[in-house]
């Protein structure tokens, strides 16, 4: 998975991902001003060169308007399936003629997504609201018996 963040995104950006979706077994999603590109593929040289090629549509777009991609905000997450036993490849991606080092983690539409494939810090934050929000319902539905439609506006 790879995260770009151009500086002042712009609606013309719609058309270039679409040129994005048209790289094989890539696939992207756009929030405000994030770009998430992931690629679903086991073999790291498709990966790499997937990548690689939905970089350069970016990159070049953003040129082209007098934008540039930035190296700081951009992040590498490589999540694999469990095979203890098996070596892997490293991923290589340039930007900006830097390399983008592989992260930890990664934030998407909210979600905490890791490398390692265990969400803790998802859950947490989950069984958190969960714990909090169960006495506030218990203690609407004792004094209103029940929860009504006007009590929520």
């Amino acid at each position: 998975m790879f995260r770009i963040v151009p500086l002042m995104l712009d609606l013309a950006l719609l058309d270039v991902l679409k040129q994005v979706d048209a790289i094989s077994k890539i696939h992207n999603a756009l929030c405000a001003e994030y770009i998430t590109i992931w690629a679903d593929t086991d073999c790291i040289r498709n990966i790499q060169h997937a990548l690689g090629s939905a970089i350069e549509i970016l990159q070049f777009h953003a040129l082209s308007v007098g934008r540039q991609c930035t190296i700081h905000k951009s992040e590498l997450v490589i999540v694999r399936k469990h095979q203890p036993a098996r070596t892997f490849e490293p991923l290589f991606l340039h930007l900006n003629d830097q390399d983008i080092n592989p992260s930890f983690s990664i934030k998407i539409f909210g979600l905490k997504i890791r490398a390692n494939t265990r969400n803790e810090v998802t859950i947490s934050k989950l069984s958190k609201a969960f714990t909090q929000g169960t006495p506030v319902l218990r203690r609407m539905s004792i004094r209103h018996q029940g929860l009504k439609e006007q009590d929520i506006i």
